[in-house]
Protein backbone atom coordinates (compact mmCIF):
# COMPACT_ATOMS: atom_id res chain seq x y z
CA UNK A 1 0.00 0.00 0.00
CA UNK A 2 1.42 3.47 -0.60
CA UNK A 3 2.11 5.77 2.38
CA UNK A 4 0.93 8.75 0.02
CA UNK A 5 -1.89 10.70 1.62
CA UNK A 6 -5.11 13.03 1.28
CA UNK A 7 -7.20 14.51 3.80
CA UNK A 8 -10.74 14.21 3.45
CA UNK A 9 -12.01 15.32 6.53
CA UNK A 10 -10.65 16.90 9.80
CA UNK A 11 -9.16 14.07 10.85
CA UNK A 12 -9.52 11.57 8.29
CA UNK A 13 -6.67 10.47 6.24
CA UNK A 14 -7.45 8.02 3.26
CA UNK A 15 -4.34 6.88 1.16
CA UNK A 16 -4.08 8.21 -2.14
CA UNK A 17 -3.81 5.58 -4.79
CA UNK A 18 -0.93 5.16 -7.40
CA UNK A 19 -3.46 5.77 -10.61
CA UNK A 20 -3.79 9.48 -8.67
CA UNK A 21 -0.48 9.37 -8.46
CA UNK A 22 0.36 9.13 -11.41
CA UNK A 23 -2.97 11.11 -13.22
CA UNK A 24 -0.72 14.36 -10.98
CA UNK A 25 2.80 13.29 -13.18
CA UNK A 26 1.06 12.91 -16.18
CA UNK A 27 -0.89 16.52 -15.61
CA UNK A 28 2.66 17.92 -14.33
CA UNK A 29 4.34 17.15 -17.58
CA UNK A 30 1.33 19.09 -19.53
CA UNK A 31 0.91 22.75 -20.26
CA UNK A 32 -1.40 24.39 -18.27
CA UNK A 33 -2.86 26.05 -21.36
CA UNK A 34 -4.30 23.06 -22.22
CA UNK A 35 -6.32 22.97 -18.61
CA UNK A 36 -7.49 26.15 -19.38
CA UNK A 37 -5.05 27.42 -17.13
CA UNK A 38 -3.53 31.64 -17.76
CA UNK A 39 -0.63 30.41 -16.77
CA UNK A 40 2.76 29.12 -18.63
CA UNK A 41 4.22 26.69 -15.84
CA UNK A 42 2.65 24.70 -13.17
CA UNK A 43 2.99 25.44 -9.43
CA UNK A 44 1.94 23.36 -6.39
CA UNK A 45 -0.99 25.05 -5.88
CA UNK A 46 -2.46 25.32 -9.46
CA UNK A 47 -1.98 21.44 -9.74
CA UNK A 48 -3.43 20.56 -6.04
CA UNK A 49 -6.49 22.96 -7.77
CA UNK A 50 -6.90 21.14 -11.35
CA UNK A 51 -6.66 17.84 -9.07
CA UNK A 52 -10.21 18.51 -7.45
CA UNK A 53 -11.35 20.09 -9.88
CA UNK A 54 -10.53 16.77 -12.62
CA UNK A 55 -12.27 14.91 -9.69
CA UNK A 56 -8.97 13.10 -9.05
CA UNK A 57 -9.12 13.52 -5.41
CA UNK A 58 -11.72 15.04 -3.39
CA UNK A 59 -9.12 17.27 -2.00
CA UNK A 60 -5.11 17.87 -1.33
CA UNK A 61 -3.00 20.24 -0.76
CA UNK A 62 -0.48 22.58 -2.36
CA UNK A 63 2.26 21.34 0.05
CA UNK A 64 1.31 17.75 -0.64
CA UNK A 65 1.83 18.30 -4.35
CA UNK A 66 4.78 19.43 -3.93
CA UNK A 67 6.68 16.91 -1.92
CA UNK A 68 5.05 14.14 -4.13
CA UNK A 69 6.88 16.50 -7.59
CA UNK A 70 9.88 16.37 -5.32
CA UNK A 71 9.91 12.93 -4.59
CA UNK A 72 9.82 11.63 -8.37
CA UNK A 73 12.18 14.64 -9.69
CA UNK A 74 9.61 16.37 -11.36
CA UNK A 75 10.00 20.26 -12.11
CA UNK A 76 7.01 21.18 -13.71
CA UNK A 77 8.13 24.62 -14.27
CA UNK A 78 10.48 23.05 -16.83
CA UNK A 79 8.18 23.00 -20.00
CA UNK A 80 10.22 19.98 -21.95
CA UNK A 81 10.21 16.73 -20.71
CA UNK A 82 12.26 13.88 -22.57
CA UNK A 83 11.08 10.05 -22.20
CA UNK A 84 14.68 9.13 -23.54
CA UNK A 85 17.09 12.67 -22.98
CA UNK A 86 18.59 13.89 -26.73
CA UNK A 87 21.82 12.65 -27.87
CA UNK A 88 24.75 14.19 -26.48
CA UNK A 89 28.08 14.72 -29.19
CA UNK A 90 29.64 12.34 -26.54
CA UNK A 91 27.11 9.70 -26.47
CA UNK A 92 26.93 9.94 -30.50
CA UNK A 93 30.87 9.63 -30.51
CA UNK A 94 30.37 6.09 -28.65
CA UNK A 95 27.58 5.03 -31.10
CA UNK A 96 28.48 2.50 -33.74
CA UNK A 97 26.47 4.72 -36.32
CA UNK A 98 28.13 7.79 -35.75
CA UNK A 99 29.10 9.87 -38.65
CA UNK A 100 31.27 12.65 -39.02
CA UNK A 101 30.55 15.28 -41.61
CA UNK A 102 33.73 17.54 -42.59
Amino acid sequence: MNDCRIRNGAADLQPLASEQILQLFAMACEKPEGYGRPISHWTARELADEMVQQGIVETISPRHVGQLLEEADLKPHQSQYWLSPPPTRSSMKRSKTYVTLT
